[in-house]
Parts: structure tokens; C-alpha cells; sequence
């Protein structure tokens, strides 16, 4: 007796862009009003697809900000602590955040911080997971773009 197993599809990757969805290798994109329309039109697109949808979700919305910050070198939690006082984001649990990685800056530490400057993201990836879109990973535009080695200039600026 054989089994066949299939391979977990790969992600769709799709943009959420201001107030637009813009999908990967279509240069088509839809607009929507608020983020329950951003779900409803996003659910719509993938209707036909077998469920669950795995989605690659890149994020820049207006509400997303990004902040190149000195900070003290250590993890998410350390973050937060020593910068929730400047961005009160980081300390809202219904405000996603990220930052790119910790680096020495002349005897200080820095990093790019990536916070929503009001709530969506998390909100977002339950709707679409209750109708059967999976959002696997969540990335600001500029740090997706920055992991495409290929894309590089000869200087490696992005």
C-alpha cells in the first residue's frame, strides 16, 4: 500500500499597500475602505482556491510606521520596555510590531522599529483565518524587499 502525501502548498504572496490589495505576478490590485472590505476582497479573490489559503502577507498600511531608534541591545522584550515610553504602540497588545536586527552604531545600538500607529494587523490575520485564509507571516514592505538578494543594486542599497 502507497501513500501519497501532498506538499503544504506555498504562500500566496499579496500586498497590502495604503488602501489597496496588490497580488504577486498579477500587477493587478483592488482598493478597499477599511480593513472589513480588506478581508471580504481578499476572501473573494481566493474563493476558488482549495481551503486553507496560505498568505504571505506584506504590510504597509498607512498606519505603519518606521523609526530608526537607538535602543539597548537585546531582545523583543528589552524593546519594548526601553521604548514603549516614546512609542505607546509597543505596549498596546492589539498593535503589531516588529524591528530589524539590533546593531552597533559606534558604541550605541540601533534598529529600524516598524510599529502600527493605531490597531489592524493582528485584528486582520483573525478575520481572514475565520474564513479560511491563513496568514503564515506578516512583513513590512521595506524588510521583504531588503531579503530579495536578487533585486540588489551593485552598491547593495535598496
Amino acid at each position: 500500500m502507497s501513500m501519497f502525501i501532498s506538499r503544504p502548498s506555498e504562500p500566496r504572496t499579496v500586498l497590502l499597500w495604503g488602501d489597496r490589495w496588490w497580488f504577486a505576478g498579477t500587477g493587478h490590485s483592488k482598493q478597499f475602505a477599511d480593513l472589513t472590505q480588506a478581508v471580504d476582497l481578499l476572501v473573494a479573490h481566493y474563493a476558488s482556491e482549495p481551503k486553507p489559503v496560505r498568505i504571505r502577507l506584506l504590510f504597509q498600511p498607512d498606519a505603519l510606521q518606521t523609526v530608526a531608534v537607538k535602543c539597548p541591545q537585546g531582545d523583543r522584550a528589552t524593546l519594548a520596555a526601553a521604548l514603549a515610553g516614546e512609542f505607546p504602540a509597543l505596549a498596546n497588545p492589539e498593535c503589531a510590531w516588529s524591528h530589524e536586527p539590533v546593531l552597533s552604531m559606534g558604541g550605541d545600538f540601533a534598529t529600524l522599529l516598524h510599529f502600527e500607529t493605531q490597531p489592524g494587523l493582528l485584528g486582520l490575520a483573525t478575520r481572514l483565518a475565520q474564513r479560511g485564509l491563513a496568514v503564515d507571516s506578516a512583513w513590512p514592505l521595506a524588510t521583504f524587499l531588503h531579503t530579495l538578494p536578487d533585486e540588489w543594486s551593485d552598491s547593495g542599497a535598496v
